[in-house]
This record gives structure tokens, sequence and C-alpha cells, in this order.
């Protein structure tokens, strides 16, 4: 066997046999788009799915094969189209994040300056975006009333329809795995917005609903960098909108605001990726088998508490490592 052989079966030895079979181990062979279907289409026969492993032996025979250059293009389009066929079934592979070590981003996402500055009320939903809300997601997360896992799709990640998502049938709030720093933050806050919309039963438009999502996740390049680097219509739309949100121009009469807003959901009505679906309308609440409001309204309130109880120890650390001390020296000075 071929040493190109050896690292796609290290990873699949089915996809490598199937490479195999196409190519001859030849190494003047030249990778075309059908080869795509033969090597990878069995392997998604009923269950529609790739795991992190099959990723990588993909990418490795994607890598390791010749192709010309007007392949290039067909070959993506294939590899795109099952990777976003996985996607649409809930086939790629998930690792629940456990511990507190693994959910250290999730936490930081929600916990940092990263969401302090988001404060706005959505003019097409009506819903409210406060820095506790996305903090008591946290709490959320750590009761286990909220699951995070990662998705793992190895070589393939810059391939993916999405870069997190949010499943409100079981509260599972999932990012992609090979995000940057920024990026992560993003997705957290993006997804973590709609969880926020979830558990409040909010009723709208998916147009609408994304666009605050967008703006929400948008706060954290504002706010983390200065400026943007996400690309594409919507991120430029959505920074610009989440610019009022910074400076606290976001009342129901701010028409700059009002007219960003718009340029956001125009935005998203025109992707490939929402427009089939943009106008559509949905009740986050419909199916749910408890209130979720009631329990983003029992997290809240245990910020609140959680708030005060660090006021009320500040207050008493203070008085008795500063004020009582002086207390102290006054009494015992003349």
């Amino acid at each position: 066997m071929g040493e190109l052989y050896d690292r796609i079966a290290a990873f699949d030895r089915g996809i490598a046999d199937r490479w195999k079979a196409r190519t001859k181990e030849k190494a003047d062979y030249k990778l075309r788009a059908w080869d795509i279907d033969a090597i990878i289409a069995p392997m998604m026969r009923g269950r529609k799915k790739i795991t992190e492993k099959q990723a990588n032996a993909i990418a490795e025979f994607v890598k390791g094969t010749k192709r010309d250059l007007k392949d290039v293009e067909p070959i993506r389009a294939r590899l795109t189209y099952y990777v976003r066929l996985a996607e649409e079934f809930g086939g790629i592979e998930l690792e629940p994040l456990v511990g507190e070590a693994a959910l250290a981003p999730v936490f930081e996402a929600l916990s940092g300056p990263t969401i302090l500055k988001i404060a706005f009320k959505s003019p097409k939903t009506g819903v409210s975006y406060m820095p506790i809300d996305y903090l008591s997601v946290r709490k959320l997360v750590e009761a286990g009333k909220v699951t995070c896992a990662e998705a793992r799709v190895g070589g393939l990640s810059m391939l993916t329809q999405a870069q997190g998502e949010y499943h409100s049938g079981h509260n599972i709030l999932v990012v992609y795995a090979g995000l940057s720093q920024t990026d992560r933050a993003m997705t957290i806050v993006h997804e973590v917005t709609h969880l926020i919309q979830d558990f409040r039963d909010a009723r709208g438009m998916v147009t609408h609903f994304e666009a605050d999502a967008f703006i929400a996740g948008a706060m954290v390049e504002h706010v983390l960098l200065g400026r943007q680097e996400a690309g594409g219509a919507i991120y430029d739309a959505a920074f610009k909108a989440a610019k009022f949100v910074v400076d606290r121009k976001v009342g129901p009469g701010d028409k700059d605001w009002l007219a960003a807003y718009d340029a956001v959901v125009a935005a998203v009505n025109a992707s490939d990726t929402y427009k089939a679906k943009a106008r559509l309308r949905v009740d986050k609440g419909k199916g749910e088998t408890e209130s979720e409001p009631a329990a983003l309204a029992d997290a809240i309130g245990k910020r609140v508490k959680d708030a005060q109880d660090f006021a009320n120890w500040a207050k008493d650390a203070l008085d008795e490592t500063l004020i009582a001390p002086l207390r102290r020296i006054k009494d015992v000075i003349p």
C-alpha cells in the first residue's frame, strides 16, 4: 500500500479503499467531481453522517491527489454538498462539553466584557437583550438546563454552512470546532441570542430573529477588536447597526438605528443561507414541554441574588479591612 493510502486509512479504511479503487494509487491520477461522489456517497446512504475521522480522511485524499485547475470548484461544490447534507440531517459529530475547562470558552463569551454593552430592544421582535440575559444563560448551562457541544468536522470545517447552532427542542448549544477566538465568541453570542428568544417564547419572522442575533454577535467585534473582521453583506450591515447599540442610540424614535436594523433584515432576506425561510413566521414557544420563560426568569433571579450577595460581601469586607481598622486607630489616638 502507498503512503497516501496509509494516511487516509489511518482515519477511515472504507474511504481509503474507495479512493484506491478509483485512483488505482496512480501518481498521475487527477481527481474529478464524480470521484467525490463515488468515494463519499456510500457512507452517506441512510444515516447521512460524517464523523471527524471521516472528514479528516476526505481532506487527506483531496489534498494528496492531483487535480486540474478547472476541476477545483466542481470538487469543492461536491464536498460542500455532502458536508451540508450532513449538517441538515444532524449528521455532524458532536462532542459534549463537560466540565469547567471544556466550557471555559462559553463562560468567557457570556461573562466578560463581550456582553456588557449589549442593551437593545428589537424593533421587530420586541425582545429586549441585556447583559443579565447572557449572564443568566451561564447559570442555565451550569445547572444543566442547556447542553453545550462542539461540532467536529476536521479538515472540512471551511465547507460548513454554519459556525454554530441552537437546537431549541433539546436546548443544545452547538459551536463548531476550529474557530478563532473572536469568531467563536461571536457565534456563542449569536446562538445564545436565539436561546433567549426561545426561552421567552417569542413569536415573529425568521429574518427578524436572525437580525437580532447578528447585531448581538457583531457587538463582540466592537468590544474585543474595535473593528470588523467577519466578511459578508449580513456582517457588514450588522456591524454598522451594532455601533448604534454601542453608542446607546437605539430608542424607538432613532431613525438612523431603525434604518440600520432594516438594512440587516434586508441582508438576511437576500442571503443564500436564509432567503428560502427568512419570511417564515415562527413561534419559539410552540411544542415546549416546560416553562422556559420561568427557567430564564429563575436564572436571572439567581444572577440578581448573586450580585446582591456580592455587594453585601464587598460592603462587609470593606468595612472589616478598611473602615473598622480606621475606627480602632481613631479610638487609640487622642
